[in-house]
């Protein structure tokens, strides 16, 4: 089996445009908190992630107990 010929296969490029009137900095702050505090499952179930905001950060879900994803 040929792997880069079947991985091509599974590429999906999504991009979505958006404008919003509101300062950089309002938009990124909110940006950030939908994607961490505020982020939520498809179902609507809450999944509250931590987003370092710093080059490099990290995100993950903090499950407490060193557990997580």
């Amino acid at each position: 089996m040929n792997t880069s010929s079947h991985n091509e296969h599974l590429i999906l490029d999504v991009s979505q445009r958006i404008e919003i009137d509101a300062s950089n900095t309002i938009v990124f702050a909110n940006l950030l908190r939908r994607l961490s505090t505020d982020n939520s499952s498809p179902g609507n179930t809450p999944m509250p992630m931590v987003l370092e905001e710093r080059p490099g950060g990290r995100w993950f879900r903090d499950l407490g107990n060193d557990l997580g994803h």
